[in-house]
């Protein structure tokens, strides 16, 4: 298949449904029913069972693998599992669906008032999918509204992701989402912004201490372990020994490292739909039969042991 310019290939078809067929203004206004026929992607629409991003608007590599470029809005049906009525298994779903057709409308961005790109969309999408997952155990089966779980978001990004780039990524993802609410096309997102909206730093306003002002005592002893350690150093000894090992995994390792743990991200992006167990045995495995320098590996071991 031949290569194309995925970008700009995605930005006039966007472009051509947006502003010919519906024009942004309008969007807000169309029923749901009509909503889900818009097509996101040739052949593919944002009502259909799986969503689809064609193998030529993606460049050559693992990202043209059809699952790669699959997403499913239901999770696998997990999405409304446990859903006490229909009624609430709509409203999740029309809440994801419509979450994921915001991420794919131009906005302002780096590339100016366009859109996400295929693979930008994808990744996107992955990590708001993925993001779901987790919240969605914790809805009540009469919850249809899922943006009511956002309150839970921060002390779950830990476990979604320990990549501190995912879980910026998340913050600028819901951010997305609620401009895109204030539009009118995530209704259900207005009616709990207020309250619940992910904000940037929630994630570390949500595990702030206390601070010394508000704990006297507590500075006090810091003052006092302070002093305790002042005019204290690490032997010499130790601190060539450190600079020499980092110096050398910079020099023998640190290309492979970086590449493995690419890959690793890849895996989290390419499966949203699997769990952290999944996620982790996947990862061991690819890191296991990754094609280390089994010389240098080797090398580090036996410096070690001479140095112990």
């Amino acid at each position: 298949m031949p290569i194309r310019s995925t970008s700009e290939d995605l930005n006039t078809w966007r472009n051509s449904l947006v502003e010919g067929s519906y024009h942004f203004s309008e969007l807000a206004k169309l029923d749901w029913p009509t909503l889900c026929k818009i097509e996101l992607f040739p052949g593919s629409t944002l009502g259909d069972r799986i969503i689809i991003v064609p193998e030529g608007y993606l460049p050559p590599g693992s990202m043209r693998r059809l699952n790669s470029r699959r997403r499913d809005p239901l999770l696998g049906n997990a999405l409304i599992a446990g859903a006490i009525s229909d009624v609430v298994a709509r409203q999740r779903e029309e809440n994801v669906r419509r979450a994921l057709f915001v991420l794919w409308l131009p906005h302002d961005g780096k590339r100016g008032d366009q859109g996400l790109g295929p693979s930008s969309w994808l990744t996107s999408t992955g990590i708001f999918l993925r993001t779901i997952r987790h919240l969605i155990p914790m809805a009540a089966p009469s919850l249809g509204n899922i943006w009511q779980l956002q309150r839970h978001l921060p002390a779950l990004v830990p476990l979604i992701s320990r990549c501190e780039r995912t879980r910026s990524d998340i913050d600028t993802i819901f951010r997305r989402l609620k401009i895109g609410a204030e539009r009118g096309l995530i209704p259900d997102f207005v009616d709990t912004a207020g309250t619940v909206n992910v904000k940037p730093g929630a994630l570390e306003e949500s595990h702030k201490q206390v601070t010394d002002e508000e704990n006297p005592d507590r500075a006090e002893k810091k003052i006092r372990r302070n002093d305790d350690y002042e005019g204290k150093h690490f032997d010499d000894r130790f601190v060539v020994k450190i600079i020499g090992r980092a110096i050398w995994i910079f020099e023998n390792v640190a290309e492979q490292c970086i590449d493995c743990w690419s890959q690793l991200e890849q895996i989290e992006i390419d499966n949203p739909l699997f769990s952290s167990e999944q996620l982790k045995r996947i990862k061991n495995k690819k890191i296991s039969e990754y094609g280390w320098n089994t010389h240098s590996i080797r090398t580090i071991s036996i410096l070690c042991q001479a140095e112990n």
